[in-house]
C-alpha cells in the first residue's frame, strides 16, 4: 500500500474505486485504505469507519471528489469473482521491454529518477540494455 500512497501524492488521484449499487468496494480496497491513509479531501470523517459511514463518503467521493464507478446487477458470487480477478489481471499483465526500456531511461535522463515501484540493482542498466539489443 505505501506504493498507491506514494502513486497518490504525486499524480493525484487517478484509478477509480469500483462500488455496488449499495457503495460497497467491489475493486480498490487498496486505493481505499490509501485514501484514509492521506485523508485529503475526506477529512475526519475516515476516522469514524463504520458500513454506512462508509457507503455516505463513498457516495460523498462519487459526486466528484474521487473518482468512483458504480457497478449494478452482478451476483454477490460475480462480485467475489471480479475482486479476485481484478489483482490477478495486473499480475499476469506483459511488459513491452522495449518500450518500458525507452520510458525509464527517458525519465532518468531528465532527471525525474525511476517510476515507483521500480528498483535498479547496480547491473540491471546493463540488463536491460542487452533486453534491448534481443527484442
Amino acid at each position: 500500500m505505501p506504493a498507491i500512497v506514494e502513486s497518490i501524492k504525486k499524480f493525484g488521484y487517478i484509478n477509480p474505486i469500483i462500488v455496488d449499487e449499495n457503495f460497497v468496494i467491489i475493486a480498490g480496497e487498496g486505493r481505499w485504505k490509501a485514501l484514509k491513509m492521506l485523508k485529503g479531501t475526506l477529512d475526519k470523517e475516515i476516522e469514524k469507519e463504520t458500513d454506512e459511514n462508509k457507503k455516505r463518503i463513498l457516495e460523498k467521493i462519487n459526486k466528484g471528489i474521487v473518482n468512483v464507478i458504480v457497478v449494478k446487477g452482478l451476483s454477490e458470487e460475480k462480485k467475489k469473482e471480479y475482486r479476485i480477478v481484478d489483482n490477478r489481471l495486473a499480475e499476469l499483465s506483459e511488459w513491452d521491454y522495449a518500450k518500458l526500456i525507452a520510458e525509464i531511461e527517458d525519465l532518468m535522463t531528465k532527471g525525474e529518477g525511476l517510476p515507483i515501484g521500480f528498483t535498479l540493482l547496480p547491473y540491471s542498466l546493463v540488463l536491460l540494455k542487452q533486453v534491448r539489443i534481443l527484442i
